[in-house]
């Protein structure tokens, strides 16, 4: 299942977004049993007024965001991609965001 949320969409689920850092997903090797040098993405973490929690989204652009942080971050093209995996007897529910880029919202007061 797959759910494109719009900018209005995501301010009623999601409340104001706020930058808190990112970092890099590296590959990893089977064969080594150890991590590589290799990117495979851009995790960044954002903290939601609506949810009261940090949610991680992946970003499609590789590059490390120059963001202040706690600045107010607006999202482009999120979508939303949860999936279930099988915990002992029974499924968990495991969210997925992922978006296209990354920018702060220029003026707004912190």
């Amino acid at each position: 299942m797959e759910i494109c949320l719009r900018k209005e969409l995501v301010t009623d689920a999601l409340g104001e977004l706020r930058y808190l850092g990112a970092d890099f997903t590296y590959y990893y090797d089977d064969k080594l049993k150890r991590r590589t040098e290799q990117i495979t993405a851009l995790t960044v973490h954002l903290g939601s007024a609506r949810l009261g929690n940090s949610i991680d989204i992946r970003v499609k652009s590789m590059e490390l965001p120059k963001i202040p942080p706690y600045s107010f971050v607006e999202l482009d093209g999120l979508v939303y991609r949860p999936y279930a995996i099988k915990v002992g007897e029974r499924g968990e529910l495991k969210e997925y965001f992922e978006c296209d880029n990354i920018r702060a919202i220029p003026n707004k007061a912190s």
